[in-house]
């Protein structure tokens, strides 16, 4: 980018990609900045976080301009890899409907709505450059946190994935567990099974993280609530439409 001359950044990130491997509660602004001792998302964690850290650097030497978006789960219309492959998972009867109330909490933000604030964001940069360079912000539709669980049962309504197939929390995680050490080892696992990174994200963790600047600093608000974009775009029939609510420019 510097040697293309590009002087204006804005980095999609991943909320959960610098932070450790422990429960969350709104302190990755203040606490999670740097390299942490581990990685929840693991392997992959690691590469975000280390390829967002190189353009936070460049920014701080002033050779770019840049202000980094660090969304939570993202959902919306039409198809995507990971969305496939969980449904794909649903399909086999190999994602656990893990039973109980306080594990597998997250926060969500619509895809339309990320869109909305990149743009924003840019145009910020673009305005005020010392104001914005090398910020930090996470994305959300709301501050409150809704069970992943639910989440996909909604999104796929299959009797796969129902509380009629229900299981607790600590047999699913001894069968993930064990199948994480066979295939460290070598042994046959199933061909289609979560990996255990995955399942202790999904079913394990409750992961919140703070609006504050996404309200303050960027004065973004959802163009559309967390109500109405769970009921359209988080159900069975979001992977076969690629219809969007049109939203206005905004204005640079």
């Amino acid at each position: 980018m510097i040697s293309m001359n590009i002087r204006n950044l804005v980095n999609i990130g991943c909320a959960y990609s610098p932070i450790p491997n422990e429960d969350n509660y709104g302190l990755a602004q203040d606490v999670f900045l740097d390299y942490p001792r581990n990685y929840m998302l693991d392997k992959y964690g690691e590469s975000r976080t280390r390829g967002e850290m190189y353009a936070r650097k460049a920014a701080k030497r002033g050779s770019l301009n840049a202000l980094f978006l660090r969304p939570t789960f993202v959902y919306g219309q039409g198809k995507s890899r990971k969305i496939e492959a969980i449904k794909e998972l649903v399909q086999n009867a190999a994602l656990p409907f893990v039973t109980g109330e306080r594990r597998g909490m997250h926060q969500f933000i619509y895809a339309g709505n990320l869109a909305a604030i990149a743009e924003k964001s840019f145009f910020c940069l673009l305005q005020d450059q010392k104001k914005f360079n090398g910020e930090i912000v996470f994305c959300m539709d709301e501050n409150c946190a809704h069970s992943i669980r639910d989440f996909f049962e909604n999104r796929f309504l299959n009797p796969n994935y129902s509380n009629d197939v229900a299981v607790n929390y600590w047999p699913s995680f001894v069968s993930s567990y064990t199948t994480y050490w066979k295939n460290q080892l070598g042994l046959p696992v199933p061909d289609k099974s979560l990996n255990h990174v995955s399942f202790r994200l999904f079913f394990e963790k409750t992961v919140g993280f703070p609006n504050k600047k996404l309200r303050l600093l960027l004065d973004s608000k959802p163009e559309i609530s967390q109500e109405e974009a769970l009921a359209n775009y988080a159900n069975p029939k979001s992977s076969f439409t690629t219809d969007s609510t049109k939203r206005s420019a905004v204005k640079g």
